[in-house]
């Protein structure tokens, strides 16, 4: 069995991925568990000073599968937190059956646990990624063709958790201004985005920066704002009237001036004035429904 140990610079500093983390990520020779060798073992943990430690055990025979079961429990005794992309599917259930057939104690037991795929499947949606593939994110955080270990992509990845703090509610709003057909909203958060990055569709344009602050911006149309419903099945669309309403009134709306409504027809119509600016609760709730909006694309 080989033994490696190495130390990465960190691309992106700002992340979700902490002092008790560790990355794991297996590679097999076969899929299913009773047949199926494990050939390599990547543990990535935060290093400090921006930096990621990986330890790694490759296999030169079959025999050494046990000896990297036994490496692993040893490494994971201290950490409280395993992160993973897509392990629930394979690497976990992969390596507790492992454990089990040699008779040895899964060291998962009593560990939190991350799944990076599951927890960021939103934020793919968000921005529109093709796919949710580890490479995929790779590419959008602009890793360099150097980082080739999975463990070490996961690690990056754990910084699109910070895109969260928008859609979630967890930034701050700085300033509400007009500028002509443009309601913006300037947000500052806690933590530094990866990258500058923006998502838009024919209303909203939403910008994140690298220095912990983003906008929100609504397109005014003949002195109206839209404001959107999530809850879509409960609206029908009036396309004479350019807007959709609850289907408790339109029920009493003629079926062939109706029609259901979709994600992007479900909204009404709201005034733009300048006490929606000054009025800061009804500020943060129409930037509340713009948010909704944006996390079910």
């Amino acid at each position: 069995m080989i033994t490696k140990q190495d130390i990465y610079e960190r691309i992106h500093t700002d992340s979700d991925f902490s002092d008790g983390d560790a990355v794991l990520d297996i590679t097999s020779e076969g899929r299913y568990w009773r047949t199926g060798i494990l050939k390599r073992v990547d543990l990535a943990f935060p290093e400090g000073n921006g930096r990621t430690a990986l330890l790694s055990w490759i296999s030169e025979s079959e025999p050494d599968e046990y000896e990297m079961l036994v490496r692993l429990a040893e490494a994971l005794q201290k950490v409280r937190r395993i992160i993973t992309y897509n392990g629930h599917s394979f690497d976990l259930p992969f390596l507790r059956n492992k454990y089990s057939a040699y008779g040895l104690i899964s060291p998962f037991d009593g560990k939190a646990y991350c799944d990076l795929y599951t927890r960021l499947k939103s934020m793919i949606r968000f921005f529109g990624l093709p796919s949710g593939r580890l490479a995929e994110l790779s590419r959008f955080l602009r890793l360099p063709e150097s980082v080739r270990i999975d463990a070490l992509r996961t690690a990056e990845a754990a910084a699109m958790c910070r895109y969260e703090d928008l859609p979630e509610g967890r930034m701050t709003t700085a300033e509400i201004t007009q500028d002509g057909e443009r309601l913006i909203f300037l947000l500052r958060g806690e933590h530094a985005f990866p990258r500058t990055a923006s998502v838009h569709d024919a209303c909203f344009h939403v910008l994140f920066q690298e220095d912990k602050r983003a906008a929100v911006s609504a397109r005014i149309e003949n002195g109206m704002l839209r404001y959107y419903h999530t809850d879509v099945k409960n609206y029908d669309y009036l396309p004479a009237e350019g807007y959709a309403v609850h289907k408790s009134a339109s029920s009493f709306v003629d079926r062939s001036r109706k029609e259901k409504a979709t994600r992007e027809t479900c909204f009404h119509l709201i005034k733009m004035s300048p006490s929606l600016i000054s009025d800061s609760a009804k500020a943060e709730e129409y930037l509340r429904s713009v948010l909704a909006y944006l996390k079910t694309r």
